[in-house]
């Protein structure tokens, strides 16, 4: 008889604290794109507007703009990877369950 790390609702745990975490990042990735659209608006306008890209560093937006675009990345990368880890845990159930 084989015994897995997977049997007894450990994998389910998982899948669900991970269906969480991922939960909350999709939240705090919400809250920052509506927290700084505005500011990515006005930036934006900006740049069109001035009809030079180097003053780009001349507005004091574009800063914000970049930590918030950078934190925006971050959350992406990391609800991907949360994904794929909920992914293989199904996918590990999966095959136990299929064993019988």
């Amino acid at each position: 008889m084989t015994k897995s790390w997977v049997s007894g609702g450990k994998n389910a745990d998982i899948a669900d604290r991970l269906r969480l975490e991922i939960a909350e990042l999709e939240a705090a990735r919400d809250e920052l794109m509506e927290k700084n659209k505005k500011a990515v608006f006005k930036w934006s306008s900006f740049i069109l507007n001035s009809g030079n890209a180097y003053r780009i560093r001349d507005d004091p937006s574009t800063q914000d703009v970049r930590d918030a675009l950078v934190l925006y990345e971050m959350l992406n990368q990391r609800i991907m990877d949360k994904q794929v880890s909920l992914n293989e845990k199904l996918d590990e159930q999966a095959k136990f369950d299929s064993l019988g």
